[in-house]
């Protein structure tokens, strides 16, 4: 299912349950440009990658990837975990689970690897 990044970039509306095999063949009619639906991922991978990696170079990191306090005291009042707070080492087990998804080590920078994966440099 894309993210915010993707539906952001090609204008889709948020709510409609399209995944990257239903807008890859909007996108070649739009563009005339022939997208496979990897290609839509590998872009998106791209976009979080280069989104975290200005993030990074301004001062942000892993310690910043955190919930607002009150998530972890108070109840929630609606979804999945009504009558729950969060676990605060669940979350924390669900970011470290995001990076790896990502290809990112565990203070969620880029590894080489990702990096050469996506084709992005970094820049000096």
């Amino acid at each position: 299912m894309p993210t915010n990044y993707e539906r952001n970039r090609l204008i889709v509306c948020d709510f409609l349950l399209y995944g990257f095999d239903r807008l890859a063949p909007f996108l070649n009619a739009a563009t005339g440009i022939e997208y496979t639906p990897e290609d839509l991922i590998t872009a998106e991978a791209r976009m979080q990658t280069l989104s975290r990696l200005y993030n990074l170079r301004k001062g942000r990191s892993h310690d910043d990837d955190k919930l607002p306090e009150r998530f972890f005291q108070e109840k929630s009042i609606a979804g999945l975990i009504k009558g729950k707070k969060i676990p605060r080492e669940l979350y924390k087990k669900q970011v470290e689970e995001i990076y790896r998804l990502r290809g990112w080590n565990k203070w969620g920078e880029p590894t080489e690897e990702t990096l050469n994966k996506l084709g992005v440099k970094l820049l000096q």
